[in-house]
């Protein structure tokens, strides 16, 4: 009984923010409303928004003369710098964000997750459900979502309307990448990964490996294998994978951040590249704020 009157509230609040939803917007987008239904998107909002607003006042504040983790702006975290320059100068933002997504798309890690199921369903007609197709569904949700906050945002005075295809795109391209580094069989090809590496007779054949560096590997995580492969592995020209714009690469980063280290957002060997990206748009530790929108959708 306790789980048909769960079931029966969460219907009951699915349909009050249903409701709400098409005050508030004027259309009933039902992809949309099964994003707002969520308290997660909520939640993520208010921080983004957040985000925002102490950044607005921190701009207001005539006695502020120190910079802080929050007191910045979209236009310092949103930037055309990667961490190697481009081999085409003077791009204004949008190019730069429009280059990630063409490195993204023909990229031989993107492409091989049309070989990756996301579940076996045991469906008797073509529709194989696979990483790619997913990846593109969440990136359509991410789209919708960061357009919505976007609206918000820019109503607020809180962002420029310059803003608004960078914005929404890196967004999208963060959800296109968020599965990248996920291996055959979701979390059970992580638990055999760190299985495998756990035994002593692996370690004993590794012996060279230093113990920090060989700790991520019994502590194996899809999402720091994402950002190795984006960020160092995937390159033919140079040796940063697929030199993303540094928004985009924390922006993808879900873990690894204050308050979100519950797993490895990345692995020991790659806390240069973080690091690096952080720099060159003047964040500490915090959660890029982008992040929120990504992992929502």
């Amino acid at each position: 009984m306790g789980a048909v009157k769960s079931r029966g509230g969460t219907r009951s609040a699915r349909a009050s923010l249903h409701l709400r939803a098409t005050r508030r917007y004027g259309h009933p987008v039902e992809t949309v409303v099964e994003i707002l239904h969520t308290v997660f998107i909520v939640a993520s909002v208010r921080r983004i928004l957040g985000f925002a607003e102490t950044a607005s006042t921190a701009r207001q504040s005539v006695v502020t003369n120190r910079r802080t983790d929050m007191n910045r702006t979209f236009s310092d975290i949103l930037r055309p710098v990667r961490l190697k320059d481009s081999s085409i100068p003077n791009r204004d933002l949008s190019d730069e964000v429009r280059s990630d997504s063409a490195r993204i798309i023909p990229s031989p890690p993107f492409r091989r997750l049309q070989s990756k199921a996301q579940v076996f369903s045991l469906e008797i007609n073509s529709g194989v459900r696979t990483r790619l197709t997913h990846s593109l569904e969440v990136a359509m949700h991410g789209r919708i979502v960061a357009g919505l906050v976007f609206k918000e945002l820019f109503k607020s005075g809180l962002i420029k309307e310059e803003f608004q295809n960078p914005f929404v795109s890196t967004v999208e391209n963060a959800c296109l990448l968020h599965d990248i580094g996920n291996p055959p069989f979701g979390h059970f090809g992580e638990f055999t990964i760190r299985g495998w590496f756990s035994e002593p007779a692996t370690r004993s054949k590794l012996s060279s490996v230093p113990d920090p560096y060989y700790s991520d590997l019994t502590k194996f995580d899809g999402n720091a294998q994402g950002f190795r492969i984006i960020s160092r592995l995937s390159w033919t020209e140079n040796r940063y994978g697929l030199n993303l714009t540094c928004s985009l690469l924390l922006s993808y980063l879900k873990y690894g951040c204050n308050g979100f280290e519950k797993k490895q957002g990345f692995f020991k060997v790659d806390e240069d590249r973080v690091q690096a990206a952080r720099t060159k748009l003047g964040m500490g530790r915090e959660r890029f704020p982008l992040t929120f929108l990504r992992a929502c959708a």
